[in-house]
C-alpha cells in the first residue's frame, strides 16, 4: 500500500512544472486576448460588420453565396477558443494549489516552515494565475459574444433586407 500511496505522491508533485507552465501560458494568451479586445473595439468604431467580416455583396448572387454560415463557423471559433481557457484556467490554477499543499503539509510537520511557506505560497499564486486567466477570458467572451451577435442582425439586415 504505501508504493501506491509514494507513486500517487510522484507523479502529483511532477505535474507540477507543466501546471504552473500551462498556467503561465494561460495568463500569456489572456493577456494577448485583452489586447485584441481593445484593439477589435478601437477598430469596431469606425467600421460596419460587412467591413469587419468582409462581407462581398457580389457572392450574394451565386447559389453559395450566403457568407452567414462561415462568418458563424468564424465567430464560434473565436468564441470556443476564449470560451476553453475560461473552463480549463481555473481547472489548472486549482490543481496548482492542491499539488504543492501536500509537500506543504509535510514541511509543516517535519518543522521546515520555510520550505512549507514556499509551497503555500506557490499554492494560492496558481490559484490566482487561473482565475486571472478565467477572468480575463470570460470578459473577452461575453463582450465579444454581444458584438458577434449585433454583427449577425447587422448582416441579416444587409444581406436580406425585408
Amino acid at each position: 500500500m504505501n508504493a501506491i500511496f509514494q507513486l500517487i505522491y510522484g507523479l502529483t508533485t511532477a505535474l507540477l512544472v507543466p501546471v504552473v507552465a500551462a498556467l503561465l501560458f494561460l495568463l500569456a494568451a489572456s493577456l494577448y486576448q485583452l489586447g485584441a479586445l481593445v484593439g477589435a473595439w478601437s477598430s469596431r468604431r469606425k467600421s460596419d460588420a460587412r467591413d469587419r467580416w468582409r462581407v462581398d455583396p457580389s457572392r450574394l448572387e451565386r447559389p453559395d453565396g450566403d457568407p452567414l454560415p462561415r462568418i458563424e463557423l468564424d465567430m464560434t471559433r473565436e468564441l470556443s477558443r476564449l470560451r476553453w481557457i475560461v473552463r480549463v484556467a481555473p481547472m489548472l490554477g486549482l490543481m496548482g494549489t492542491l499539488i504543492p499543499m501536500g509537500p506543504a503539509l509535510a514541511e509543516f510537520s517535519d518543522g521546515d516552515l520555510r520550505a512549507a511557506t514556499t509551497h503555500v505560497v506557490i499554492a494560492f499564486g496558481t490559484t490566482v494565475l487561473g482565475l486571472a486567466a478565467a477572468a480575463v477570458n470570460y470578459t473577452a467572451w461575453q463582450v465579444r459574444k454581444l458584438w458577434y451577435a449585433r454583427d449577425l442582425l447587422e448582416l441579416e439586415g444587409f444581406l436580406f433586407p425585408r
